[in-house]
């Protein structure tokens, strides 16, 4: 990655964990506290990990698809509806087709 690429990554994860801090310590919330609790309980022990990659799957592989679309110079963003699709589809298969 280019140093231009990197510091634009790295502004805008400084910039979200800033708004982040502001907007708990409004709303009477120990900031530093919530976001320690944030990351112990989800990324510090191996079963909070597992936890945490399970139910991120979707997502992560959303993304990889957005990320194969857009590579190709294909703009979707319909990844969303055609998960939910393919799930009714393979639900309604499973359920009707006797193998």
């Amino acid at each position: 990655m280019k140093k231009r690429q990197i510091l634009a990554s790295s502004l805008g994860l400084v910039t979200a964990l800033a708004i982040g801090l502001i907007a708990l310590w409004l709303q009477g919330y120990p900031p530093l506290e919530s976001y320690a609790s944030l990351f112990r309980y989800s990324l510090l022990s191996k079963a909070s990990l597992l936890s945490t990659l399970n139910r991120a799957t979707l997502l992560i592989l959303l993304g990889l698809s957005a990320t194969t679309a857009f590579a190709s110079g294909a703009v979707n963003l319909g990844q969303a509806g055609q998960f939910l699709i393919g799930a009714m589809s393979v639900t309604v298969f499973g359920l009707y087709v006797n193998l």
